[in-house]
């Protein structure tokens, strides 16, 4: 259907952008690669950079991939889908701490929890994890979020006595 749309009308953004999205879950990621620099041509968009540095990314063009999120971030500090993906660029890379930055960035503006996928992050960068999380709280003590995170990952590995100090110090800042 987005091919025919694309025939009647070659200047339609959005029908590339869901034929992209379909070759990522077909893994024909040559195709989403032509595809976004097709998105680009016809809306040059910080934003729209991001189809291809994720096309980049899944062929293994991991530096090209790099430079291209890191555009996007310098000139839209805000696109969390820019952080999420180059997070798991460094993964791939195994840059962890690099990883494990961008992805608390990426929760921090999406307000969402991913522990599972940050506690699978910090397996081999724990102390890191829970020192980059201390910082945070430090520095925003208001913000409920970090304090908990940090809670949750030390009940994942099993360090019960530091969740348990860190559950008192829920009670005592926000009860």
């Amino acid at each position: 259907s987005f091919s025919n749309s694309i025939k009647l009308d070659s200047t339609l953004v959005e029908s590339y952008k869901e034929r992209v999205e379909l070759y990522f879950k077909k893994e024909k990621y040559d195709l989403a690669a032509k595809d976004a620099k097709k998105i680009i041509d016809l809306e040059p968009k910080f934003e729209n950079v991001l189809f291809y540095a994720r096309c980049e990314a899944k062929q293994g063009n991991y530096k090209d991939a790099l430079e291209s999120f890191n555009f996007i971030i310098e000139n839209l500090p805000n696109n969390s889908e820019a952080y999420q993906y180059r997070a798991e660029t460094y993964r791939k890379l195994g840059d962890i701490k690099s990883a494990i930055n961008d992805y608390i960035k990426f929760m921090s503006i999406t307000g969402t929890l991913d522990i599972e996928y940050l506690s699978m992050l910090s397996k081999n960068e724990f102390e890191y994890t829970i020192s980059y999380l201390s910082d945070l709280i430090r520095i925003d003590s208001e913000n409920t979020t970090w304090l908990l995170t940090r809670m949750i990952l030390y009940v994942t590995e099993e360090k019960y006595d530091l969740a348990r100090a860190d559950l008192e110090l829920f009670k005592k800042t926000f009860s």
